[in-house]
């Protein structure tokens, strides 16, 4: 009788172990997972408990910096920390080139047709465009003349101003023309001498003058014979 009650209890122990390493209602157990999950604790009458739920990273790359030099973002953070967004670049509104270097625009004529260039970007800028004379006859010379209009982004003004030159060249020590109203435009018309290409090269400068935003563009726009 009593070595039966002694392989009773051990077959109880053996028992209880199992439960034990299973988990049962009176054990909560957990088990930890990879990637560096905080551990929880549950209760079951089968299984043991679970460990917590692999640790997910945070915010993911920062998003770029604001602006067309801005900086890029941080990389997102291991584990249960999120990545910091780098800091992101000033604005820079300064011209990438001269009144000598500014981009060339297509040709217009300025006596015949309604011939539209146009152009955008983001900050000072210099340009050239050459309004030619399209009409030669010696019975027919009608005047040659353009109008530039600047559209500025909102969050940002810029002004306009047009250096003209002749049919030789720019004139980059010109006295220019600014831009007036809202959108700034200049208008200008000059007469055709007969017998003479009476052609003209116009620098236009776009300027910066106030605002923050740097992510939106301006338009110009130059029509000629208006």
């Amino acid at each position: 009788m009593r070595a039966a009650s002694l392989a009773g209890s051990s077959a109880l122990c053996a028992a209880l172990a199992a439960a034990c390493a299973r988990g049962s209602a009176e054990t909560s157990g957990y088990e930890t997972l990879p990637g560096g999950g905080t551990p929880s604790t549950t209760t079951t009458t089968t299984t043991g408990g679970h460990g917590g739920e692999p640790a997910h990273g945070g915010g993911g790359a920062g998003a770029r910096g604001g602006g067309g030099h801005g900086g890029d973002g941080g990389q997102g953070g291991q584990g249960n920390q999120g990545g910091h967004g780098g800091e992101g670049g000033s604005c820079n509104f300064s011209a990438p080139n001269t009144c000598l270097t500014g981009e060339v625009l297509s040709t217009i004529a300025g006596d015949d047709g309604n011939d539209v260039s146009m152009a955008q970007g983001v900050g000072s800028k210099w340009l050239k465009i050459f309004v030619e004379e399209s009409v030669s006859s010696l019975i027919d010379y009608p005047p040659l003349s353009f109008t530039a209009t600047l559209q500025s982004p909102g969050g940002a003004t810029y002004g306009l101003y047009v250096y003209v030159g002749d049919d030789g060249g720019i004139d980059c020590n010109a006295t220019p023309l600014v831009g007036g109203g809202s959108p700034p435009s200049v208008h200008s018309e000059w007469s055709d001498t007969p017998a003479v290409d009476d052609g003209t090269w116009l620098a236009v400068e776009v300027r910066y003058l106030s605002g923050s935003n740097c992510q939106s563009l301006w338009t110009l726009t130059i029509q000629g014979n208006t």
